[in-house]
């Protein structure tokens, strides 16, 4: 846990490490969803207006279904369980 504390105790510094994440590891639509994910975050500050936001869970959930968060042991709930 201490990787994460330090990393969000700066916003600067965890999104440069968002950034180095989206250039090495996902591409195409797997990075085109997850980059939306991101660009929403970095305009909406406050997590609770961001995450009562129906865009936003809904980008949220197909984004783990791009990455096919479904077929690796996990099971997604269906969208409305998940916004619950």
């Amino acid at each position: 846990m201490k990787i994460i504390d330090n990393l969000t105790q700066s916003r600067k510094l965890f999104f440069q490490c968002v950034d180095i994440c989206n250039s090495k590891y996902r591409h195409g639509d797997d990075l085109m969803f997850y980059r939306e994910l991101i660009a929403q975050h970095r305009k909406i500050a406050d997590l609770s207006t961001l995450i009562a936001s129906e865009d936003f869970l809904q980008k949220i959930y197909s984004t783990l279904e791009k990455w096919d968060m479904n077929k690796r042991g996990a099971r997604l709930v269906d969208f409305l369980t998940m916004r619950d």
